[in-house]
């Protein structure tokens, strides 16, 4: 087996002069830099799924890895990172890549569990030829490929990454089904998200998310999924803002499932080319709650309702902007919750409809 070096950036040590000891001088911890090495083909011409999986599997925990700045890593299976912590990875706009169709779930960067994970401007392309708005995008058979896929990982951040091309979400975010633990406190931040097959940030077990000032566009299914697939699963604390969504085939936010989907924020979101329509249905016999809604604005006409919420407590949607075309068509529809609060939206033609249900 190949033994990797680890070089380590170390701090110098301040030494003691005569024989009075001052106070005592903090010494910033030891940042482990690890560099890919140049061993790794970084042309793209050939599979390097095994060493750089070997190589990554030796770097410590507590360590930053580098990538070469621009280089392309053509990697056909899945980036599996299991009980990490603490890895910052700086990609350096290198790209990670497939060429083959693959298998239903590899996902191209996976990490189960673990804590403490970064990556910044990494570049993730998939396979996928035709992805995107089309109806031949969706391909059930690969909607596994996640570009990024988080379970039951804690403390996250994808910052200034690229995802595009893939057959499944851009970023999943899910639960780890040995320890049944949701992902918690995970951001996606200042990265750009086209082309896929399935959804766009799926959250299906998580709570702590936030997606901010992304760009995404190109989705084939919900551009933000939050759908927990069973009573046990959910989506809590979810803040999305300041995006610039670009055109998408559904929903721009779909909440269905059959878990809570609690605590959401929605705000100062920016859709070109893609209605804000969002749609949260309670599941039968519950209901959901705290949902704000405020200052988001689509630049394309709706022909019938965009916002509904159906089963939603303490709701709160103000100062959006979603023109409906047809007068006296609903662009907020709000039944069977308790406590709205509607106001200052530019509908143009749309109208509110609420049936507010027996509420305590």
């Amino acid at each position: 087996m190949r033994r990797w070096a680890v070089v380590a950036a170390t701090t110098a040590l301040v030494p003691l002069i005569g024989s009075c000891v001052g106070p005592s001088v903090p010494v910033e911890p030891v940042e482990h830099r690890v560099a890919v090495p140049a061993s790794i083909d970084r042309t793209g011409r050939t599979d390097v799924h095994d060493t750089l999986k070997e190589f990554l599997a030796h770097v410590p925990n507590g360590s930053t890895v580098v990538f070469p700045a621009r280089a392309r890593y053509r990697v056909e299976r899945t980036m599996w990172f299991r009980d990490r912590h603490d890895l910052t990875f700086e990609g350096n706009g290198a790209t990670i890549f497939a060429t083959t169709t693959g298998v239903y779930d590899r996902s191209h960067v996976f990490f189960l569990r673990g804590r403490n994970i970064t990556v910044r401007n990494l570049v993730v392309r998939g396979a996928h030829r035709n992805g995107g708005t089309s109806e031949g995008a969706y391909v059930p058979a690969l909607e596994a490929q996640h570009g990024f896929r988080f379970e039951g990982t804690q403390h996250v951040l994808l910052d200034g990454v690229t995802v595009t091309d893939v057959y499944g979400d851009f970023v999943y975010v899910g639960k780890d089904f040995e320890t049944k633990e949701w992902s918690q406190h995970v951001v996606v931040r200042r990265s750009t998200f086209a082309r896929n097959g399935r959804q766009g940030i799926s959250v299906t077990a998580g709570r702590y998310v936030t997606i901010e000032q992304n760009h995404i566009s190109e989705t084939r299914r919900a551009t933000i999924d939050l759908e927990p697939n069973t009573r046990s699963w959910g989506a809590e604390y979810i803040r999305i803002t300041d995006n610039t969504i670009g055109p998408g085939r559904l929903f721009f936010l779909a909440a269905h499932g059959e878990g809570p989907v609690n605590n959401v924020t929605v705000s100062g979101n920016v859709l070109r080319g893609h209605l804000l329509n969002i749609d949260v249905v309670a599941p039968a016999g519950t209901r959901r709650s705290d949902w704000v809604i405020v200052g988001n604005r689509s630049d394309k006409p709706a022909r019938q309702r965009a916002i509904r919420l159906i089963g939603v407590d303490n709701v709160t949607i103000r100062d959006n902007k979603q023109h409906v075309s047809r007068i006296g068509e609903p662009g907020i529809v709000l039944w069977g919750g308790c406590r709205y609060v509607v106001s200052r939206n530019d509908l143009r033609h749309g109208t509110v409809s609420m049936a507010e249900a027996r509420c305590a």
